[in-house]
């Protein structure tokens, strides 16, 4: 069975690019959900062994750290953290 190097080498290592923000929808008034919610969520497939790479808070990139940590994936885990999301997108 071909490592991760291996994988990455021949092209069949999948990476996974996401972002973790609050953006209040924890108070959206029909589909509301919080913060944990999609922690929760992120926990889920965290424990795949792609390569992942998250752009998030501060407040949020030791918590994405933990959570790959827990499947022994922080190798595999790549967070930037992003100081005002606002100054990237300020619509939203």
């Amino acid at each position: 069975m071909k490592d991760d190097r291996e994988k990455e080498k021949s092209g069949q290592q999948l990476t996974i690019v996401t972002g973790f923000f609050d953006f209040g929808r924890g108070n959206h008034k029909e589909q509301a959900r919080s913060s944990q919610n999609y922690l929760d969520y992120f926990r889920k497939w965290a424990r795949l062994q792609n390569h992942v790479i998250v752009y998030t808070t501060k407040e949020f990139a030791p918590k994405v750290e933990a959570i790959r940590q827990e499947f022994g994936r922080e190798r595999q885990t790549e967070i930037h953290v992003v100081d005002n999301i606002r100054k990237i997108e300020p619509e939203l």
